[in-house]
């Protein structure tokens, strides 16, 4: 039997080492687990974390019917990327360690939208313990999004980061300058996929990480204006490479093949 735990509703949401989803396959699976870091706010919290998310055309719905064990929680947006999330993600591996067969030793790490944020800084700080990124609708610019109040975010980022607003964040949530420079000295697999119509995740700021990854962004469309939940729709892509909105997210448990031992 499968294990699966999922939270539906939008109370009591999950803290270190606790747990939003969990998909644990009864069969082995010869490679490292996947955790999902969730955007910023409650409707970003239930794409990774609804019951009806299970359908094959999601990214939950995915690894779960591939038999690939994967964990998400208070782990992406909520926290800014800030040190406690940093915990958090922590939390997930020994979560996942703790079933037998399953070898957390690396993750990989999907990280939508301000979950980016915090998939690049622990990536960067923890190179040994990440084999693979694949981030869509990626925060890539956390002091434009900041400085402009974007999406009314500044006073949590500010209050998530410790400083008072005009003040620039510290160094260390700085993609671009701080972190892209290390995941590409240490070749961490990254890939980017974004909305052209979005206007809280900036294309030219995406386009930006991607140059400073050495990598291609990849569009998946141009209507979506950041909206975790419709974008799911776009992991139907991986399943079905006739979509008519073509093979832009490609196939992910492909992806994660490449980057397992």
């Amino acid at each position: 039997m499968k294990t699966r735990v999922d939270a539906t509703t939008k109370t009591g949401r999950i803290r270190v080492g606790e747990v939003d989803y969990l998909n644990m396959p009864a069969e082995p699976y010869d490679g490292y687990p996947v955790v999902l870091l969730h955007g910023a706010g409650s409707t970003a919290r239930d794409a990774f974390a609804s019951a009806s998310f299970y359908a094959h055309a999601t990214l939950p719905g995915i690894l779960y019917h591939h038999n690939i064990p994967s964990i998400s929680g208070w782990m992406g947006g909520d926290t800014m990327g800030n040190d406690l999330g940093m915990t958090c993600v922590e939390s997930a591996r020994t979560v996942l360690d703790a079933f037998p067969g399953v070898d957390a030793s690396r993750v990989h790490l999907v990280g939508v939208s301000m979950g980016n944020e915090l998939a690049m800084r622990y990536a960067s700080l923890n190179p040994t313990k990440v084999a693979s990124i694949m981030s869509v609708m990626p925060l890539s610019d956390i002091n434009a999004v900041y400085q402009a109040n974007r999406a009314g975010f500044r006073a949590t980022i500010a209050a998530a980061w410790g400083v008072t607003y005009p003040a620039a964040l510290p160094a260390q949530s700085d993609l671009v300058n701080t972190h892209a420079p290390v995941l590409v000295a240490n070749g961490t697999p990254v890939r980017l996929l974004y909305s052209s119509a979005d206007t809280t995740v900036l294309p030219a700021e995406v386009t930006t990480l991607a140059a400073a990854l050495g990598i291609a962004a990849e569009v998946v469309d141009a209507v979506n204006n950041h909206d975790e939940l419709t974008m799911q729709s776009a992991m139907n892509i991986a399943e079905n490479p006739t979509h008519p909105g073509g093979p832009f997210w490609g196939h992910y448990v492909h992806y994660l093949d490449q980057h397992n031992p």
